[in-house]
């Protein structure tokens, strides 16, 4: 298992290259006495992973969904008896886009309207 130092970061991408040390921190938190996890899926989305990772869409929300079941074998692994809370890390899609719209609000142009209606009225 590498050592967190050496990752470039637990974002997403520690859930392909190092499940077991996301496991492992998951469970040290638990036992610190953390009540709420969170699934190391910031910046996970589809069309990142398809483009820096080359997988398919079943294989990238085979990754989101690796998240949440991690957690939850930390959980079991932990033993405690108190409630733990999963949650869903979900960054801003705009960043994936790299082209700043997180910050110009271009993201729009890359999504229907009627979507844009959905999301924002």
């Amino acid at each position: 298992m590498p050592c967190i130092a050496e990752l470039p970061s637990m974002r997403y991408p520690a859930l392909i290259d190092a499940s077991d040390l996301v496991t492992e921190l998951h469970k040290r938190y638990i036992d610190a006495g953390c009540d709420v996890l969170l699934t190391n899926t910031y910046h996970a989305n589809i069309a990142t992973m398809k483009a820096t990772r080359k997988m398919t869409d079943a294989e990238a929300e085979a990754v989101i969904a690796k998240g949440a079941h991690l957690a939850l074998q930390a959980v079991a692994m932990s033993g405690v008896q108190r409630t733990i809370q999963i949650f869903g890390s979900v960054g801003p899609y705009a960043t994936a886009l790299s082209d700043g719209s997180e910050y110009n609000g271009r993201y729009v142009d890359y999504i229907s309207e009627e979507v844009i209606c959905i999301l924002f009225i």
